[in-house]
């Protein structure tokens, strides 16, 4: 059953057709008092007090400065989970101008890649699509008025997700949702069918095709389990049993055969890996041609977290169609709501199951559920339970050990008054949210240091005398954990932390691994996995990128 809560409402302005894509968010907006809707106390918010702060994802409650607007487009999308979606153009009358006649806009090429960092900023996100640029909906770098990058500022990018609205083979993994609750608000249109979808919010490389129902109870249903029976012609007798099973933790002489291969019809009978289940949420669909059907909401017990008292609330729904079980989006549990909000992602790794990489709210110093923020964690490299701090990108990864090269952005660390690359004080929700945690929550969320990047090995630091978080250097202690190249794979980790002099941090052994350097004037950001500071990094490499992960 869909969540009737006014969880998100939200305007966006460009040119695009709805299932097109290439909308630049607005405004996102929620209300004041949802409850008593017709009372005079009810109002979108933000409107009183104002917003001029570009809105990154539709429920950050922000909206772009008014006189941007125009430069971005005359269509504009709304989108509401309380009313009717539209797409309006503009006749004699036009929201984005509150007057008549358009100034013509104009837009800008670039070589760095489109919109991945402010050197790179685009027009809007209609740019995109006019280079026949693919991407998926996150943020972007753009710069309405065609001029200096220095006023360019981030924006939100929203992209079909999921897409199967008229025909099933529509659905690519390059437009992936992350449930099928998160499809079905999108496209209100959408039918039953298969979707590509990622409920751990990461990257599309971890997308799987899943069964999505979109009929039945308001829809929005994903398919977890579709079983059958071992023998139901004596279907009393001992040896009847359900089968396959999921991977849930049962009594060991259970003998059917576990599933972990996500059904793609309701008569294939397979079960998707338990561990996803919560990611997709905690109301539970019942379907069977052999008994009624029911929708069961979590009380004190929840079939996803294996608690026990599951169905506090029962709805009987007589049908005849399929046997198996079905899952909404719907966030309660640990670390998935603001008052849910746990201490860092290591946390989560004492639940049972533990949950998968994600988006989860944290609240480093566990005091006020006020200061509690989103962010992204890493449970799956070296055991789980890492806090992305940091991902970071090159300025001119082409021309690798260029004095122009650095990375971008960097945290607020101190550093050399000289580092002149952008500095970031936002969380970064996945790995590629080029975005950097204020630097001063670090040493809350843990010591030890995971670095991953797709050009260089990488790396788990144990603290010794030296510690990044606390920005002591001296010595270290870091294992290999992957190797991204097979070049120099005899070189040992770096073994000394360097932090206070340059332009960044400096992990070595007797010369430069990694070297987090932020000035675009000198020297270059060192990712050598021979540990010579010499150009050896991975070449060739779409979207280069790094990360650092506090544990």
């Amino acid at each position: 059953m869909a969540d009737p809560r006014p969880m998100l409402s939200r305007l966006i302005v460009i040119w695009m057709e709805t299932n097109k894509g290439g909308w630049t968010l607005a405004w996102s907006y929620s209300f004041t008092h949802y409850s008593h809707f017709s009372d005079g106390s009810n109002a979108i918010n933000p409107d009183v007090p104002d917003s001029t702060n570009p809105p990154l994802n539709e429920t950050d409650f922000n909206a772009m400065n008014f006189s941007l607007l125009k430069q971005l487009g005359r269509q504009v999308l709304i989108n509401s989970n309380i009313n009717n979606w539209l797409v309006c153009r503009s006749e004699n009358g036009s929201l984005v101008d509150w007057q008549k006649d358009l100034p013509t806009m104009e837009e800008k090429n670039t070589s760095l890649p489109p919109g991945s960092n402010q050197n790179s900023a685009v027009t809007s996100c209609q740019t995109l699509h006019d280079q026949s640029v693919t991407t998926s909906s996150g943020v972007l770098w753009i710069n309405p008025d065609g001029g200096s990058q220095a006023n360019a500022f981030r924006a939100y990018f929203r992209d079909p997700i999921g897409q199967t609205i008229h025909s099933h083979s529509d659905s690519t993994q390059h437009a992936v949702g992350q449930s099928c609750q998160t499809i079905l608000n999108k496209h209100p249109t959408s039918t039953s069918g298969v979707y590509w979808i990622d409920p751990s919010g990461g990257f599309q490389a971890k997308s799987f095709k899943a069964y999505c129902d979109m009929d039945t109870d308001g829809g929005g249903w994903t398919l977890v389990w579709s079983y059958s029976f071992t023998n139901y012609s004596h279907f009393d007798d001992d040896s009847n049993a359900i089968t396959p099973r999921p991977n849930w933790s049962m009594n060991s002489k259970v003998d059917v055969a576990i599933s972990t291969t996500p059904p793609l019809n309701e008569t294939d009978y397979n079960a998707m890996n338990f561990l996803l289940w919560k990611q997709l949420g905690r109301q539970v669909l019942i379907k069977s041609n052999i008994n009624n059907w029911l929708v069961c909401h979590p009380g004190t017990g929840s079939l996803v977290d294996w608690q026990k008292d599951f169905c506090f609330i029962q709805q009987g729904i007589p049908r005849d169609h399929g046997g198996h079980i079905s899952i909404p989006l719907d966030l309660y549990d640990k670390g998935n709501t603001q008052l849910s909000a746990v201490p860092s992602c290591k946390s989560l790794i004492s639940q049972t199951p533990p949950p998968p990489s994600g988006v989860y709210w944290i609240d480093p110093d566990g005091g006020s559920q006020a200061n509690s923020f989103k962010a992204y964690c890493d449970m799956d490299t070296d055991g789980g339970g890492w806090t992305l701090a940091w991902s970071y990108s090159f300025t001119n990864y082409s021309h690798f050990n260029d004095a122009s090269n650095a990375i971008t952005p960097r945290p607020n660390w101190n550093v050399t008054a000289e580092a002149d690359v952008l500095i970031s004080s936002v969380p970064p929700l996945h790995e590629r949210d080029f975005n950097a945690m204020n630097f001063s929550l670090w040493k809350q969320l843990g010591k030890q240091v995971l670095i991953k990047s797709n050009i260089n090995n990488w790396l788990v630091c144990h603290p010794g005398n030296g510690n990044l978080v606390d920005w002591q250097g001296g010595d270290i202690n870091c294992q290999i954990i992957k190797h991204v190249t097979d070049t120099c794979k005899q070189t040992p980790a770096p073994s000394v932390l360097k932090v206070g002099s340059g332009y960044g941090p400096k992990f070595l052994n007797s010369k430069l691994y990694y070297y987090f350097e932020g000035y675009t004037g000198r020297s270059w950001p060192t990712h050598d996995p021979c540990g010579r500071n010499n150009p050896n990094q991975l070449k060739g490499v779409a979207e280069p990128h790094g990360n650092i992960f506090i544990r």
